[in-house]
């Protein structure tokens, strides 16, 4: 292992384990023994000492603090879209960083043409820009930067072009999701912090750098994450969001974001985090698929400094992914995986959610699956306030994904 610039990295070149059998056994640290070695026995008590230590612990070793009490602003930007036939209105909004009069992204709000009330929405970061999430309307193409995709509409210089509009539609089925009564809201990503190492200084991270009186040690993910609870903020104004029935939403890196939101602000009334693996909701612990070590060196810039200092030392991490799960208590929650993306670890994910249930059983003997000593089987969801699923198929966010989210929607939010 080396280190450089204060990031470890770990070795180059080490193939992933996707063997069960070379999964050694290992021990989670305990949801309910609070930092003074005490056992919490009630969910007011965890809720009120336990919690705070775990939020702290994120804070300290993952994700590392964000300016949480930075106020902003938004105004529309351009005028209202409207398409009759597919019963959809779409609203683009300015986010201000309110002491600087800052411009820190913009974000898209699709809502049902005809609702007669305001509606709950799901609400998540896109990777390639708000033009990439429909064909529908003629909305301005990002100008943040994006890991060149030449097949997505993103040219070599990294910067989105037209053939990137509507390419992520079906990830974003707004048809599908309009008409069962839901609201979208979403932003892109990389208007915050692109998705880079050494991409800080493009991020809005430096803002906050000398009018605060503390340093802060957000990374990328954090970054996201703040984005969301920023934009959470502006939707009690938005008279078409009913913002009691906000769910945070997001896949992959950004389901580590949508987890880490929801975790901090408990606005959010569920998180569903689809393939959100290491940092996310796999047990790190496990040693299976993605790492830490492979993570540091993939994307250094997603967590804080001392995250690296868990290299191939998963097992000395004061957390892991139930206590993650465990701060959105007693909301409703959705972690989902797919059967081919072995690099998430699927059962890891499921762990991850079986451990966390402890704490919603803690709350009213609901949510126990202590009980599951075997995963779900593929297509067969598990439909509770604790909800999970393991899909045919690889890395990606689908239809079927969206059909199992709005079902879990419809009985546990809307």
């Amino acid at each position: 292992m080396k280190k450089t610039s204060n990031i470890f990295y770990g070795p180059e070149g080490a193939s992933p384990n996707y063997d069960e059998e070379k999964v050694a056994p290992y021990e989670l640290p305990d949801l309910f023994l609070t930092v003074a070695g005490e056992q919490v026995s009630s969910f007011d008590e965890w809720f009120s000492v336990r919690r705070p230590e775990i939020l702290s612990a994120y804070e300290k070793s993952i994700f590392g603090t964000s300016p949480l009490q930075a106020r902003v602003s938004f105004r529309k930007s351009g005028p209202e879209r409207v398409d009759a036939t597919k019963g959809i209105r779409a609203q683009l909004y300015d986010l201000y960083l309110d002491d600087k009069n800052a411009l820190l992204a913009q974000f898209i709000v699709f809502t049902p043409l005809n609702a007669k009330e305001a509606v709950p929405a799901f609400l998540g970061p896109n990777v390639l820009g708000n033009q990439s999430l429909t064909d529908l309307f003629s909305l301005p193409l990002s100008i943040s930067w994006v890991y060149p995709r030449p097949a997505l509409g993103i040219d070599a210089t990294g910067y989105a072009t037209v053939e990137s509009v509507g390419v992520h539609s079906s990830r974003w089925p707004l048809d599908m999701i309009i008409k069962r009564g839901f609201a979208v809201v979403s932003f892109h990503y990389s208007d915050l912090f692109p998705d880079k190492p050494g991409g800080r200084p493009e991020s809005i991270q430096p803002l906050f750098d000398v009018s605060s009186n503390r340093a802060y040690s957000w990374g990328a993910v954090a970054t996201w994450a703040w984005g969301m609870i920023k934009v959470m903020d502006c939707l009690k104004d938005i008279d078409a969001i009913d913002e009691q029935k906000v769910i945070a939403t997001g896949h992959s890196r950004l389901g580590k974001a949508c987890l880490w939101a929801g975790a901090q602000d408990k606005r959010f009334a569920g998180v569903i985090a689809n393939e959100s693996g290491e940092g996310g909701s796999a047990i790190s612990r496990r040693k299976f698929g993605e790492r830490v070590s492979d993570i540091v060196r993939h994307f250094p810039h997603w967590f804080n400094d001392e995250y690296c200092s868990f290299v191939d030392n998963e097992e000395n991490m004061p957390v892991d992914s139930h206590f993650l799960i465990s701060l959105l208590a007693p909301r409703a929650v959705y972690v989902a995986s797919a059967e081919d993306d072995l690099w998430s670890d699927p059962k890891g994910e499921f762990a991850g959610l079986v451990g966390a249930s402890k704490v919603w059983k803690l709350y009213g003997n609901i949510a126990d699956l202590s009980s599951y000593n075997e995963m779900p089987l593929t297509g067969k969801p598990l439909s509770e306030i604790l909800s999970y699923h393991v899909r045919s198929g690889g890395h990606d966010i689908t239809a079927y994904d969206w059909k199992q989210f709005l079902d879990f929607a419809d009985k546990f939010i809307k």
